[in-house]
């Protein structure tokens, strides 16, 4: 059975390593399913979405932890 990683929705789509991530230039997404069920995706079977936190906050994020901290105050706005 596959190992399942605990990153709290926070992943990169590059073709980077995990292990490298916290190192890699490219952009953090958080995957995020809002609570309110009308706010929800209905594009997605999940009512989820994918954000880049570069385009939602207008600048880029180096560090997991600084991620880590934008992802939860975008969850909390719903």
């Amino acid at each position: 059975m596959a190992k399942r990683h605990r990153n709290e929705g926070l992943r990169k789509i590059c073709c980077c390593p995990r292990t490298k991530w916290a190192a890699c230039s490219h952009s953090w997404f958080v995957n995020y399913k809002p609570r309110n069920p009308e706010r929800r995706n209905r594009e997605t079977k999940d009512g989820g979405y994918r954000l880049s936190l570069d385009r939602v906050l207008h600048r880029h994020i180096d560090s997991k932890s600084e991620a880590r901290r934008e992802a939860e105050r975008v969850k909390d706005l719903d």
